[in-house]
């Protein structure tokens, strides 16, 4: 069902589109700090969700393994462990980009500002957010062996002479690695649910935040109003999905 034929949801008046706010004001320097609270109120919804999606990752790839014995799949080269191994990667990156990238001013939309979603944490999970970043930086996303991951490296290269009866000499290289770590798979476990929990939250504080500003513009400012009135659209039920629809008959397939 796309969105043009979704049933308006009960008891709801009018939908406001904030993109297209945002479209019309974020160039007007009387509108600042409404625009800068309008994108930081979709960078946390966008981060929840990537979040959410990052969850779904992780536990299909214990499913796709199975939870009792998704450790003895880490180095194999077989179906089960190279797509939990592509799962756990895309979690892990999902999780840092949601969690601690910043604005990129040389992007046309400026990026996502950083949230800080493992404030006021346990020592526990703040450890196991801290391990995940630091993987994704080390591992991940950069070529790297964290040889000093609790569970071992992800990657080794070992480097040999090999000399032979004619004393010739060849030097040869042993190379693993590993499609995941066994305590990676627990540390998003951990963290990923609480940092949702986070996220609505800083969701909350950061409506409050813009409807307070937008609320104040609409009494004081007509023109802002006159702005505000050609946001309104019709509404129509559009669910926030942690899965995202196929985009095409061969995706749906797949």
């Amino acid at each position: 069902m796309t969105a043009a034929s979704s049933p308006r949801p009960k008891d709801v008046e009018a939908d406001f589109d904030l993109n297209a706010l945002y479209a019309a004001i974020h160039k007007k320097r009387e509108y600042a700090a409404l625009a800068t609270s309008i994108k930081r109120v979709r960078d946390a919804h966008s981060s929840r969700y990537d979040l959410n999606i990052a969850l779904s990752k992780v536990h299909l790839a214990v499913s796709t393994c199975g939870k009792e014995y998704i450790g003895g799949v880490e180095h194999q080269d077989t179906e089960e462990g190279s797509i939990a191994g592509s799962l756990i990667a895309h979690a892990v990156i999902l999780y840092a980009s949601a969690t601690e990238s910043q604005n990129h001013k040389g992007s046309k939309d400026y990026g996502r500002g950083q949230m800080r979603v493992a404030e006021g944490w346990p020592e526990k999970l703040r450890k196991a957010h801290d391990s995940v970043l630091k993987l994704r930086n080390t591992a991940l996303a950069h070529f790297g062996y964290a040889a000093d991951h609790v569970d071992g490296p992800w990657a080794t290269d070992t480097l040999y002479i090999r000399e032979y009866a004619n004393s010739s000499r060849q030097s040869m290289c042993k190379h693993i690695r590993v499609n995941y770590r066994q305590n990676t798979v627990e540390d998003l476990l951990d963290i990923l649910p609480a940092a949702i929990d986070s996220a609505s939250k800083i969701i909350g504080d950061r409506d409050a935040k813009m409807y307070a500003n937008i609320t104040s513009l609409l009494d004081t400012d007509a023109d802002f109003a006159s702005i505000f009135a050609t946001t309104i659209r019709v509404p129509v039920d559009t669910p926030d999905r942690t899965i995202l629809r196929p985009a095409s008959k061969r995706q749906a397939e797949i």
